[in-house]
């Protein structure tokens, strides 16, 4: 190995001398002139030159955008008791996972106890009520009594038959069953189910704490419908279309790329940041959290560009430099320096623009060319 880089350095030293006139034999092995060099089928060897085409590579125009991984509101639940009580009883913590129905808190209420006697009540009376209010009617169709006995009855009776809706309405809204009720079975505890399937991501409540009907007591979130909400600015809006992919990136898991699709475009922009929200679906993924912060590269349409191995650039302080080879003879290579402008780098290659109109159907010159630009100078 020591020998290989002693030639290699030995090549280099020769070649940069070669540069320099030697004015005592008049005779110039590389022939330096501006922006072309000229060096021999053996000084390419030594540098371990190569004349390659030079490549196209597939490139997109993009919108890039940040956010953060959303679920719809339909899959976020935020579970409240709608009546007060005592808590008694915690059967989950954050992190596990639950079905819709399951109850994951229990509360001790006297209202939710004066409620079911409540509901009695007005379900035993009602029947007394209805009947009076139809006899009523019909001895008031006789001309049997007052109109004003007849009147009174209806009220009685529509009143109360209103307060059993209302009351029909509460407890469908605790999701209780009346029938146990109607049997006479009561009771102080109310069990507070989920809404939906998913993971518990918060409680909010501890054992033997008192609630009111609208504090929120747990919040569970279904991550089967997971997607990604970026913020386009407002000058790039307008290129954003239903259907076009996304690349999605997880700064926080290295590596991990995933494609998407633009499926929800909001039509109003935040007075503030100047951005709208683009919805991006994307395939379900165990790695991935609601809240995540994500980045998104929402891709417009592709092209081809002129693209190069990484080895065939050169990058000076001037600037980024290729040779292209303009003449060879047989014996020698005449090689032109041309600057470009670097798009990005990928996978070993690099897309490349030229500062000036070149002939791309030239062979390129990959490999030793860093040694060029040191023998130029």
């Amino acid at each position: 190995m020591c020998k290989h880089l002693l030639y290699i350095l030995t090549g280099i030293s020769f070649l940069i001398s070669c540069a320099q006139h030697d004015n005592r034999s008049g005779k110039t092995d590389l022939q330096v002139n501006g922006e072309f060099i000229t060096l021999t089928e053996e000084q390419t060897q030594i540098l371990g030159i190569e004349f390659v085409k030079l490549e196209s590579m597939e490139i997109s125009d993009v919108v890039t955008a940040n956010g953060f991984l959303e679920v719809p509101p339909r899959y976020h639940a935020m579970i409240s008791s709608n009546i007060s009580g005592k808590v008694t009883k915690i059967n989950y913590l954050v992190g596990n996972y639950v079905t819709k129905g399951s109850e994951i808190i229990r509360i001790e209420s006297i209202e939710f106890l004066e409620m079911q006697k409540n509901y009695s009540i007005i379900k035993s009376n009602l029947k007394y009520l209805e009947d009076d209010y139809l006899r009523q009617k019909t001895l008031t169709e006789q001309n049997v009594n007052a109109r004003k006995v007849f009147l009174q009855a209806e009220r009685d009776y529509l009143s109360a038959k209103a307060e059993l809706t209302a009351m029909n309405e509460k407890l469908d809204l605790l999701k209780v069953d009346r029938k146990e009720i109607e049997e006479g079975k009561t009771t102080p505890y109310l069990s507070i189910r989920t809404p939906i399937s998913g993971y518990v991501t918060r409680i909010h409540t501890v054992m033997g704490s008192f609630i009111d009907d609208e504090d929120m007591l747990a919040e569970i979130i279904n991550p089967e419908h997971l997607h990604a909400e970026i913020n386009v600015y407002e000058r790039d809006i307008i290129k954003i279309k239903i259907g076009q992919p996304v690349e999605v990136r997880i700064p926080q898991i290295e590596g991990l790329r995933i494609m998407g699709e633009v499926f929800l475009i909001d039509r109003e922009l935040d007075e503030d940041a100047r951005t709208a929200t683009v919805h991006v679906h994307i395939p379900e993924n165990e790695n991935l959290y609601s809240g995540m912060y994500v980045e998104g590269n929402v891709i417009l349409d592709e092209k081809k560009v002129p693209a190069i191995p990484v080895r065939g650039l050169v990058r000076e302080e001037s600037g980024s430099f290729v040779y292209f080879l303009k003449e060879n003879n047989g014996e020698n290579y005449t090689l032109k320096k041309e600057a470009v402008e670097v798009d990005f780098e990928n996978q070993g290659r690099v897309a490349i623009r030229f500062d000036n109109r070149v002939d791309t159907t030239q062979m390129l010159a990959v490999g030793g060319v860093y040694y060029l630009s040191s023998g130029s100078k």
